[in-house]
């Protein structure tokens, strides 16, 4: 396991022999969300399709909001290489900027053509625990 700051904000920590991203944001500054996509799509492009892509997006933190910014660059990720089957979990608080969060998910998968499913929980465990049932040990 290691965890590498990506920039000021932002967090990337690889589980299982690098099968499970855990990119963990503590802003949605545009740097951080440049950062991330530019991780995400560097690594979209060199994955083998015989591994699912299996990444949590921690946005937990306090006073984090989505933003039309951070929800655009989501919406570009979804269409790279949307053959690549895996899934993404995204940890949200449990209140109202949460829920937030859930229906600005339910949109992305309803219009993604990406065969990557995405799911939204409040405990980290809950979403490693989900992407561990894709992970080929």
């Amino acid at each position: 396991m290691s965890i590498q700051e990506l920039v000021d904000g932002l967090t990337l920590e690889c589980l299982h022999n690098d099968q499970l991203l855990v990119y963990t944001f503590s802003t949605a500054q545009r740097e951080a969300v440049d950062a991330w996509y530019d991780s995400v799509a560097g690594l979209l492009q060199g994955w083998s399709r015989s591994n699912p892509f299996l990444m949590v997006v921690d946005a937990s933190a306090a006073m984090l909001i989505p933003t039309p910014y951070a929800r655009q660059r989501s919406n570009d990720l979804s269409k790279l290489n949307p053959d690549i089957t895996g899934r993404t979990a995204l940890i949200i608080q449990d209140n109202l900027t949460g829920q937030i969060f859930r229906f600005l998910l339910s949109q992305l998968q309803r219009t993604s053509k990406a065969k990557r499913d995405r799911q939204a929980f409040t405990t980290r465990a809950e979403a490693i625990a989900w992407l561990e049932e894709l992970l080929t040990l």
